[in-house]
């Protein structure tokens, strides 16, 4: 007979195999063109067994999304470690470019993250994760005189956020239009966005030590 951590288990798992299922068919059709019938399909389940692991398609997404907020987390924290001795600035630069990396590599989780009008709480909290790391690095350039102290850390915080979800989304919709009348490769102009936007939070004493 199965005990309970070996029942516990294999739930486990099987919620795991439907997660997976979804995500296979999500990112492929879209979220809003998949049904529940169509994911009981892809994991192999009948629709009556994915009901007894999730209430909802909601439910499943937003364990998806929490995959992607871990994932986006994760190159956060390589890039703040790798530039621990640098400056405040070149370790918000280098949020921004995990941040384009994410969109790169993970392009299905960035479209589930940044996309979704779905809410669930679990995510909220992993995306304030997200914000806490950005609003240190903030909070520590003021201390140091390398960001302005005109503008109010959470606000410097929420605007390079939304600045930077802003360029992506706009960007990569925009790709093939940039590169064929403007000649400009869209990583190029990303890039030179977030150098804009950093240069605006900086302090007057920071520019002035680049002259």
């Amino acid at each position: 007979m199965e005990n309970s951590s070996s029942k516990d288990k294999r739930r486990n798992m099987n919620k795991i195999d439907i997660i997976d299922a979804a995500e296979r068919l999500f990112f492929s059709k879209g979220y809003n063109n998949s049904t529940m019938d169509e994911v009981a399909k892809e994991a192999g389940y009948t629709k009556k067994t994915l009901y007894s692991y999730f209430d909802s398609k909601e439910e499943i997404y937003g364990k998806i999304i929490e995959r992607g907020y871990l994932i986006l987390n994760n190159l956060f924290s390589e890039a703040l470690e790798k530039e621990k001795d640098s400056s405040e600035i070149l370790k918000i630069r280098a949020m921004g470019y995990s941040f384009l990396e994410f969109e790169r590599d993970y392009s299905g989780y960035f479209k589930a993250v940044f996309e979704s009008e779905v809410y669930i709480i679990e995510c909220e909290e992993l995306e304030q994760t997200t914000l806490d790391m950005l609003q240190k690095c903030i909070k520590e350039g003021v201390k140091k005189g390398e960001i302005t102290d005109r503008i109010d850390c959470i606000s410097i915080s929420l605007i390079l956020w939304s600045s930077l979800m802003g360029f992506i989304n706009t960007f990569s919709r925009k790709e093939k239009y940039i590169k064929n009348y403007f000649n400009k490769d869209i990583r190029e102009v990303i890039e030179k966005g977030l150098d804009f936007i950093l240069n605006s939070i900086k302090s007057e004493k920071s520019n002035s030590s680049q002259i």
